[in-house]
């Protein structure tokens, strides 16, 4: 039937066994399904030059009365448990927080935020998910959803910006060149969720539908390269700069800790954009949920991982390398002339103290 849709063919004219016509009628009519699988709805109008102008209300369902797909139904399950297991990440950094508080950074208040914003938008796309599956209506809580996914979004993106340009980690500034990456990189999340809400939304074949879902997805990709030029550029700078300013030990340190940051951030985008997209394609469609699952298990995953190395421990070798370029800077100063010599001003000569026996010279008067 799809084949017959895109090549502008009638579909009343290729007909499968295991599709379902349905007369359109100016009165309601139900429809039994007898056979599981998935099943989109389509419209034909074989008559040439013809128009048709109708407005059509479709209620579907599966036993129970479930409003959810197969493939959907168990995601309220999901984001329900996905949310319990932020709480408790949430739960264990704020004490780290207070446990090391004398040790916290900029960075590590952004990193919160992060969570907690992250925590809400599953939570309420969990009531989201729950109330459509027992009413088919969201009932409002998709506007909420879509609020904290967007503070999400802006808030997740900015962060790992700022974490591999070394802000409040080596540096207590933005150069201009990072202020540009994050100017860049929040319009675009702004466009990534508008096109994310039209496309959550509309169905399948509205007009523009297809539009939206690409846009979505190039704004999506847009960020995540946005994100790895500052992670670049530092290790760029660490690696020029560690064997020309004494500072060879502590740049290869650093270089080594923004790498392995690299690899995890590229790893993670490869992963959640690319592999759980090509797992979705190929799961049966009552499985479709398991994507979502392992999408889910991987942000987590990330973000623990995160946490874990920029925590504000003691014995963290981020925060060991600020501490070590702190304390060379406080003890580095104008060191003092053994020899008892005195810096020459510009045009006069110096006198100079040199220590051995007294000289008998009279002085010149």
């Amino acid at each position: 039937m799809e084949e017959s849709y895109s090549e502008g063919l009638c579909m009343l004219d290729n007909k499968n066994p295991e599709d379902v016509f349905v007369q359109l009628e100016e009165k309601s009519s139900n429809v039994d399904i007898t056979e599981s699988g998935e099943y989109r709805l389509f419209f034909s109008n074989c008559e040439a030059d013809t128009k048709v102008d109708y407005a059509l209300k479709i209620v579907q369902y599966n036993p129970g009365p479930c409003y959810l797909s197969a493939g959907e139904a168990p995601l309220p399950s999901v984001f329900g448990f996905v949310s319990a297991c932020w709480i408790g990440v949430l739960s264990v950094w704020i004490y780290q927080l207070f446990s090391f508080r004398n040790n916290m950074k900029g960075i590590h208040y952004m990193m919160t935020l992060v969570v907690c914003c992250k925590f809400l938008s599953v939570f309420f796309e969990a009531i989201k998910f729950h109330m459509m599956k027992v009413d088919g209506d969201a009932h409002g809580w998709n506007i909420v959803y879509y609020v904290f996914t967007f503070l999400k979004g802006v808030v997740q993106f900015t962060t790992i910006l700022l974490i591999g340009t070394g802000w409040s980690l080596f540096k207590p500034f933005l150069t201009e060149k990072d202020k540009r990456i994050v100017a860049v990189v929040v319009p675009l999340q702004i466009l990534t969720n508008i096109a994310l809400i039209y496309v959550e939304e509309h169905v399948r074949g509205s007009q523009g539908w297809l539009t939206w879902r690409d846009l979505l997805h190039l704004m999506d990709i847009a960020c995540c390269c946005a994100i790895l030029f500052p992670i670049v550029w530092s290790i760029k700078h660490l690696r020029d700069a560690a064997g020309t300013d004494g500072k060879a030990g502590r740049n290869l340190e650093r270089l080594r800790l923004f790498r392995q940051f690299y690899i995890m951030v590229v790893s993670y985008i490869y992963f959640t954009r690319i592999v759980v997209f090509l797992l979705g394609a190929t799961l049966p469609f009552g499985y479709s949920w398991v994507g979502t699952l392992i999408y889910e298990c991987a942000t987590l995953t990330f973000f623990i991982t995160t946490g874990y190395r920029f925590q504000p421990v003691d014995n963290n070798p981020y925060l060991m390398v600020n501490d070590s370029d702190d304390e060379e800077e406080e003890g580095t100063g104008a060191p003092e002339s053994a020899s008892g010599d005195v810096e020459m001003e510009e045009g006069k000569p110096s006198k100079q103290a040199v220590p051995g026996p007294e000289s008998n010279t009279p002085a010149d008067v």
